[in-house]
């Protein structure tokens, strides 16, 4: 079986060899780190090539590949869900359009290496808790101690522009980016990922810095919190007769500022959710207003184009610009307000006059 292996090994070596005209190192690895073919040259990073098998491997789709380091050409080739093969040039640089040509050959080499090291796997389980400076996995990441409804506050970092294959990362940025689905929330990439907080925040800041990601904060309506009431009504004098489907007609004609949300739902018999995207679009058109019972949220959106540049040229704060990073629209006042740690009232003040110099739309939170 050895020499099986090793026969695949060097017909990989000769074919990159001959695209990189330098010698291509080849190892074979197993998803829990397992060596199965280690070429000489690698013997230095024996260390790094199996806890990025451990941590790392399950990230990777089946004919993915990853390059962690940046000053070292090591690529990692998913060639089954078992089984990497790692190439190592000591070249320059290796050209995208190399790694493409490699890839259009994984195919070939993902199902004999299977059957040849079938029987020999471990059960494949969860990575070991380890990261990739060894040091312990801290966990709870929320303390109970904390309050229930500041644990459930979400931070979801989403991508602005999808991963290149000819981009290179960090071991530690590679992870973590590709745990970015604009799903997951911060807390839980540190749980997949068995990363520190700390390294985790560096990462998302780093590119968020770079203008690669955002963050949205995701904050449940608080149990304790008195619910509000909106009562919606219709300011811009309109014949409804004419130009407006059957359910938009039936919620306007019943925005008379008297009527909640609920009570529009439940006599129209319209889903709630629908009367709120019909009330959404005629708010935007400037046709309803809304005055309410209890405190209401608010949800904040950019109109004009937001740059750094602004900061620089002294057209807005650091604060300002801080704040209109988070006014995606989807992002409430009060959840800007807790995680940049300003007081509610003054965050509603600076948005108020964004608004005023039309840089953002304040909509009201309807859920």
């Amino acid at each position: 079986m050895e020499n099986q292996i090793s026969n695949i090994a060097k017909e990989i070596s000769d074919y990159m060899g001959s695209m990189l005209t330098k010698r291509a190192y080849i190892a074979i690895a197993g998803r829990n780190g397992e060596l199965y073919h280690l070429d000489e040259a690698y013997n230095e990073h024996i260390d790094f090539l199996q806890n990025f098998m451990r941590s790392s491997f399950s990230l990777l789709k089946v004919n993915d590949y990853a390059m962690p380091l940046s000053s070292l050409n090591l690529v990692f080739f998913k060639v089954s869900e078992n089984i990497a093969i790692i190439l190592y040039a000591k070249a320059k640089s290796i050209k995208h359009g190399q790694l493409l040509g490699f890839k259009s050959k994984i195919n070939e080499y993902g199902s004999p290496l299977e059957d040849l090291l079938q029987g020999n796997f471990p059960p494949i389980i969860e990575a070991p808790e380890i990261t990739f400076n060894s040091s312990p996995v801290i966990e709870p990441l929320i303390s109970k101690k904390q309050d229930q409804t500041e644990a459930k506050i979400r931070r979801v970092p989403y991508l602005l522009r999808k991963l290149k294959m000819k981009d290179k990362f960090e071991l530690t940025e590679s992870v973590v980016l590709n745990l970015i689905d604009g799903d997951t929330c911060v807390e839980d990439i540190c749980k997949k990922s068995n990363l520190l907080s700390e390294e985790v925040d560096e990462v998302i800041k780093k590119f968020r810095d770079k203008g690669w990601l955002r963050i949205r904060i995701i904050e449940p309506i608080s149990r304790t919190r008195k619910p509000v009431m909106l009562y919606p009504k219709l300011i811009e004098p309109v014949s409804l007769t004419i130009g407006f489907k059957d359910d938009e007609r039936l919620v306007l004609e019943n925005c008379s500022g008297e009527k909640s949300i609920d009570d529009i739902a439940e006599i129209t018999s319209i889903k709630k959710s629908e009367v709120i995207d019909i009330l959404d679009k005629y708010e935007d058109k400037d046709w309803i207003d809304f005055s309410s019972e209890g405190t209401p949220d608010y949800l904040p959106k950019n109109i004009k184009k937001l740059s750094p540049m602004g900061v620089q040229l002294g057209l807005m704060s650091p604060k300002e610009y801080k704040i209109r990073e988070l006014c995606t629209g989807d992002v409430s006042a009060r959840s800007i307000a807790k995680s940049l740690d300003i007081e509610y009232n003054e965050l509603i003040k600076m948005l108020r006059e964004m608004e005023e110099k039309k840089d953002i739309k304040l909509k009201i939170r309807k859920e």
